[in-house]
């Protein structure tokens, strides 16, 4: 009699349990997903006090480790000297239409304040990061609404116009149609020449697609236009004609988590892709450029691109002698690439890449005894500070005062934060450009 009541006793313990587990999983399936990503953050015992009183992460190197690790697996193929379009003077412009779906799926709340917002400051980051890359490529905006796409910015047209457009178009209304997307990036994109790459980055938060008619003969010809189409879902679930759209034109497919997810996956877009060997793009080609003097400032000068009057800096077209206001851009007047020495030189960067940094190996720190704590010897071997910022570097692995890289061909030691900005923004290192400088008399 008593075994029975206590298996009894035993069941219903059981059924509970599994009853609260449900209720927790249905709980946590109700939430946002900004939410959710709050749910389990203790970030306060990641973060310890240190001898000045300020607060630091428990593990420094650890965490940049692992931002060394995820940078290097986005610059796995970019390494070496590869073939990309609009780099250098054998190339010219590229152009690449990133699309935002606006339809009812954007206006979810699962992104904080919503997908629409996390969406548009992605789009802006990925314009300013995208010129700063490509500072001889153009770009187009597309806008997915109400079953059309809608072009809202020129091919031509500088990073802030792209910002203004994307801002003032913020609304969301109707179905989104990937054949409409498809067929207004390959007219948007159909002038620019053979030695050029074509790409569409497409914000897709929708879960379906309404086409007009079959989006197969789209595919195709997006395919032979030489229309490389990269999807980023937001709507939290796999498409699969998004994904047999990016695997037959030769692009990528990936599904965003969160807003931070969103944005990486995005910035991933920037840099140029490698030039396939059999594309057209992949043949040096000459290409006639100009180089615009800046008229000095006064009277209003009307300019080309804009047909309005201009009252700030303008240049002069050296072959039209029409005026611009900013550059790079093409003449409107003789179709001439206008633009300056300092766009060159950051246009060939990508095909001469500063080499991955290695980590240094730092000694462990001696053990102290506990009676008469003595200070840890230094290692006169390495150097006490980074080089580029003279901020000081850990010398022993216990220090916790994050990672010491090393060039490989100027065996200069840099910390961590000069690191990611050598790589991702100044694109030369400082130590072998400080190596081929002369002497001081």
């Amino acid at each position: 009699m008593k075994r029975s009541e206590a298996r009894r006793v035993d069941v219903a313990y059981n059924v509970e349990e599994e009853e609260e587990e449900v209720a927790a999983e249905d709980a946590m399936r109700e939430q946002e997903a900004w939410e959710r990503s709050y749910a389990n953050d203790r970030s306060w015992e990641a973060v310890q006090e240190d001898e000045s009183g300020r607060l630091r992460a428990v593990d420094v190197a650890g965490q940049q480790r692992g931002e060394r690790e995820r940078r290097r697996r986005q610059q796995a193929g970019q390494a070496g000297r590869v073939g990309r379009s609009g780099c250098g003077a054998a190339s010219s412009a590229t152009s690449c239409s990133p699309s935002t779906s606006r339809g009812q799926a954007a206006s979810e709340l699962d992104m904080k304040p919503s997908r629409m917002a996390a969406m548009a400051r992605s789009a802006e980051a990925f314009i300013l990061d995208f010129f700063d890359s490509n500072p001889l490529s153009h770009l187009a905006l597309l806008l997915l609404r109400d079953g059309v796409a809608l072009q809202v910015s020129d091919l031509t047209s500088p990073p802030d116009s792209h910002i203004k457009a994307l801002q003032s178009n913020l609304t969301a209304s109707g179905p989104a149609s990937l054949q409409n997307a498809l067929d207004a990036a390959v007219d948007a994109v159909a002038h620019v020449p053979a030695y050029g790459h074509k790409e569409l980055v497409l914000l897709f938060a929708a879960l379906s697609s309404t086409d007009p008619a079959d989006i197969l003969p789209a595919i195709a010809r997006a395919k032979a236009g030489h229309l490389r189409c990269s999807i980023i879902g937001v709507g939290g679930a796999e498409v699969h004609i998004c994904r047999q759209i990016a695997e037959q034109t030769g692009g990528r497919y990936s599904v965003a988590l969160d807003e931070g997810h969103l944005r990486e996956l995005l910035l991933s877009h920037a840099p140029p892709p490698p030039v396939r060997p059999d594309s057209a793009a992949s043949l040096a080609s000459l290409v006639r450029m100009g180089f615009p003097q800046r008229a000095p400032e006064g009277a209003p000068v009307l300019c080309a691109c804009h047909m309005q009057l201009k009252l700030g800096a303008t240049y002069v077209c050296p072959r039209c002698r029409s005026r611009v206001c900013a550059l790079p851009a093409e003449c409107p007047v003789c179709a001439l690439t206008l633009v300056s020495s300092p766009h060159l030189a950051r246009s060939y960067h990508h095909l001469f890449p500063v080499p991955p940094f290695s980590e240094v190996p730092l000694p462990p720190a001696p053990k102290r005894p506990t009676a008469a704590p003595a200070p840890a010897p230094m290692h006169s071997d390495l150097p006490p500070t980074c080089f580029s910022c003279t901020t000081a570097l850990p010398t022993l692995e216990a220090e916790g005062g994050g990672v010491r890289v090393e060039c490989p061909v100027c065996r200069r030691h840099f910390c961590f934060d000069c690191d990611v900005f050598i790589h991702e923004s100044l694109h030369n290192c400082p130590g072998c450009e400080a190596s081929m400088l002369p002497p001081l008399a």
